[in-house]
């Protein structure tokens, strides 16, 4: 019985420990404002959370040195210039926040 009692207390502290993780990803997408124009699934003018994920599959570390200003973009290249500004506030972020950040965004693989 205190074995079971143990795994339990474990697992719910598994479970809070990884929504909490979630949560600060999420925080850290909402705080830079991204979610004003990066959509989770529609993207007519600006890129999908969905398109931006699929797009640097593989690729996550690219992502973290593109929004530190240190690599060119995957996605619509053509229109870098937009991103501008918001990267001149991404490259500022800590590096635990610029993961945060890029793992928020690959989480919306399909």
């Amino acid at each position: 019985m205190n074995q079971t009692k143990t795994i339990l207390i474990i697992f719910i502290i598994l479970l809070l420990s990884a929504a909490t993780s979630c949560t600060q990803k999420a925080t850290v997408f909402e705080s830079q404002g991204c979610g004003a124009c990066h959509k989770p699934s529609e993207g007519v003018e600006n890129p999908s959370l969905i398109n931006i994920s699929e797009s640097y599959h593989g690729m996550e570390d690219q992502l973290v040195q593109y929004l530190k200003e240190e690599a060119e973009p995957v996605i619509n290249p053509q229109k870098a210039g937009i991103m501008k500004p918001y990267l001149e506030k991404t490259k500022t972020l800590s590096d635990a926040d610029l993961k945060n950040l890029a793992d928020f965004i690959m989480s919306h693989k399909q």
